[in-house]
């Protein structure tokens, strides 16, 4: 995630809907219907998908974050317009790096060959 962890919902559950519906053709935003095309891809519950989205909420606020101690990796993809810089985000906590990954959406972050060499460096120095 990035700084656009903090922002309003919107209105309604979208994501909730689009993980109910019966087919993705049913869901009119692109967005929402590649979230529903990849759980589908990943033989993940939907409908557990969809009381998931219904039941979460930001569980952290601003402060909380500025109370953390461990040192955090915040990562998003450079392109990612759904989660946001993660510079935002990590500026909130007192120990943690922010990485932008050139090139990567929203979808492309977590399989990309940099988000695990990211992660690995940052371990690797967190375990030595």
């Amino acid at each position: 995630m990035g700084g656009k962890y903090f922002d309003p919902p919107p209105p309604g559950n979208p994501m909730a809907d689009a993980m109910a519906a019966q087919t993705p053709d049913q869901i009119a935003d692109p967005l929402l219907r590649s979230f529903r095309q990849f759980a589908d891809d990943q033989g993940e519950d939907r409908l557990a998908l969809s009381a998931f989205a219904r039941a979460a909420k930001n569980a952290l606020s601003p402060s909380d974050l500025a109370g953390l101690r461990a040192h955090t990796l915040v990562v998003a993809g450079a392109r990612d317009e759904l989660a946001g810089d993660p510079q935002q985000l990590a500026t909130l906590m007192p120990d943690a790096r922010a990485v932008a990954l050139p090139g990567c959406d929203h979808f492309s972050t977590i399989p990309h060959a940099s988000f695990k060499a990211t992660v690995f460096d940052f371990l690797d120095g967190e375990l030595d």
